[in-house]
């Protein structure tokens, strides 16, 4: 039997809707305004947008007759793809780095958690204005880094580590960065420390660790509004992985783009998400996780043996 009496819904129609411009011949656009307001009369009707979203739809539709990659498709399991690796992310021991964690991750030479002689550090005091650029990276744009000094950027995220012992500062930075690795800039709020005392451990700790880690670009305190010399705002570069991710050529590089058409574009998505999920596993296992990934039907679920708190990631 036909659903004839059924109207079902477009995953398209419930995307995120974002406005789209163009140039286009004027005489072609206010010929499309005349005729959309004299539609009625004729006993039909359009839009200009619903023209273009359905043009933008049959593009698409060609492009995959054409090519078999269907990009829709591909777009919608990247996103969940994505923020499956942000969950996978909090499953990480960032403390027990070993080579499959650094197969996710493609970080093969960094010490993600070091440990610090605090006697063997520079030792800054509360009022102390920080001021750092990784040598390393000699050419920033002078743009973002004045943005940087003056606190006039888009923070996307904060720590704050008061309350938490010197012990554990690393553990929680190291985790704090690499869990908001697709921000290019978070806050770190180290806190001045005890007024009776010029020498803040914590603060010396945090500004050592920031010019060590090869993600940060740059730091310096904040404005007085924002926690002044009791926090810092840092510049950082996204985690590699995540950039493979956003990668087209990296997500579709079993497809040879010479010879052709996709036979199976819905199963290759499947044996890509299979790949990575394993690859995932077996970093969780080098560490003797209790968190496990699995695939079920559309989603990635993260499940803890102890039944904590599973998480999992569905497509949107």
């Amino acid at each position: 039997m036909e659903d004839e009496y059924l109207d079902f819904i477009d995953q398209r129609d419930r995307d995120t809707k974002k406005v789209v411009s163009a140039r286009v011949s004027e005489d072609v656009l206010n010929a499309l305004n005349m005729a959309e307001e004299d539609s009625s009369s004729f006993g039909y009707s359009f839009s200009i947008t619903s023209i273009i979203e359905k043009a933008l739809n049959n593009t698409l539709k060609s492009v995959e007759g054409n090519s078999g990659i269907n990009y829709y498709k591909l777009v919608k399991w990247q996103k969940k793809i994505k923020e499956a690796y942000r969950n996978f992310l909090f499953c990480i021991d960032f403390r027990n780095y070993t080579e499959e964690v650094a197969n996710v991750m493609i970080i093969p030479n960094a010490n993600p958690s070091p440990s610090y002689d605090l006697k063997k550090i520079p030792k800054y005091s509360a009022n102390d204005t920080v001021k750092v650029v990784n040598k390393e990276y000699d050419v920033l744009p002078s743009q973002i880094l004045k943005k940087l000094r003056q606190g006039k950027v888009d923070v996307q995220a904060s720590l704050d580590l008061h309350g938490n012992s010197i012990e554990d500062i690393t553990t929680y930075l190291t985790e704090f960065i690499h869990t908001h690795s697709e921000h290019r800039f978070i806050r770190i709020i180290h806190g001045k420390g005890s007024k009776d005392d010029e020498y803040s451990p914590i603060k010396s700790l945090v500004i050592q660790y920031l010019k060590d880690h090869f993600q940060v670009l740059a730091f310096c305190s904040c404005p007085q509004e924002s926690g002044g010399t009791g926090a810092v705002n840092v510049y950082i570069q996204s985690n590699p992985y995540f950039d493979r991710l956003n990668s087209r050529r990296d997500l579709l590089n079993e497809i040879d783009y010479v010879t052709g058409v996709i036979d199976n574009f819905d199963s290759y998505l499947q044996n890509r998400e299979k790949n990575i999920v394993k690859q995932w596993n077996q970093a969780l296992i080098s560490q003797n996780s209790t968190y496990c990934v699995e695939i079920k039907g559309d989603r990635i679920l993260f499940n803890h043996s102890r039944n904590t708190h599973p998480e999992d990631s569905t497509d949107e």
